[in-house]
């Protein structure tokens, strides 16, 4: 039909989590072409945490100020390390492929821990993991986010890309990017993780005891990965736990 536009959706592909990812004023009527992509995660713990040892108890936020959250608990086999500044556990899903890897800085340096991480620092924290008991506590928590990722693309470097010097010829002539619009959500439970994140680009004209008591009480950060390749599917921070 002359004037129609076939809007993306991504309720169906993310379980009705991600919606309204292209809000009001994302489409005008020089938008020629909108390009999506989705993902979907839903597993149960390898093993699970029992319902009955969740308890309230206290986290505490970077400004030092704490907040009631229910918080799991479970003594188990995980993967554990802990080195200059940080502690890092990782609790493995049904099956054995996935997992998610928690990572607690020392309290009150969040912001310099993350300034400081690079892809390397990263790989080494998980390569030093190693099998122990873990005495571990850990709040339930639930994350909703969405960004413009427009502007932190161009401070990376991808600057053409949203200018009249883009070449995008192979898919319209004449383009540029205009937004990059990003939505996640992750949910965790006693039972396991549910999970979903969706983005869309937008183009227009022109040392270690054998056993560990890890207790996330302060801010950390979290990651979804896949074992086999390494690839990490999700990756966000816990500032302020809310089950």
């Amino acid at each position: 039909m002359k004037g129609s536009l076939l809007l993306p959706t991504t309720e169906d592909d993310t379980g009705d989590r991600i919606k309204d990812l292209l809000g009001e004023g994302s489409i005008t009527a020089d938008t020629k072409l909108v390009l999506t992509n989705a993902v979907y995660f839903n597993a149960s713990w390898s093993t699970p945490f029992k319902p009955e040892a969740t308890k309230t108890e206290g986290f505490t936020r970077a400004d030092g100020t704490q907040v009631m959250v229910p918080t799991m608990h479970s003594e188990q086999m995980l993967s554990y390390a802990k080195g200059a500044g940080y502690e890092m556990v990782e609790v493995r899903y049904a099956g054995e492929q996935l997992s998610m890897t928690r990572i607690m800085p020392t309290a009150g340096t969040m912001e310099a821990f993350e300034s400081a991480l690079t892809a390397d620092g990263l790989q080494k924290m998980l390569d030093g993991a190693q099998p122990y008991d873990v005495n571990l506590s850990m709040p339930k928590f639930h994350i909703e986010s969405s960004f413009d990722l427009a502007d932190t693309l161009i401070k990376l470097g991808m600057t053409d890309a949203f200018t009249g010097a883009a070449d995008f010829s192979g898919i319209s002539k004449q383009s540029y990017i205009s937004a990059v619009l990003h939505k996640a959500f992750v949910d965790v439970d006693e039972n396991g993780t549910e999970a979903a994140a969706a983005t869309a680009v937008v183009l227009g004209d022109g040392g270690i005891p054998d056993h560990a008591d890890m207790k996330l009480d302060h801010p950390f950060l979290v990651m979804i990965r896949d074992q086999p390749t390494g690839s990490i599917l999700f990756f966000g921070r816990v500032a302020e736990p809310q089950g």
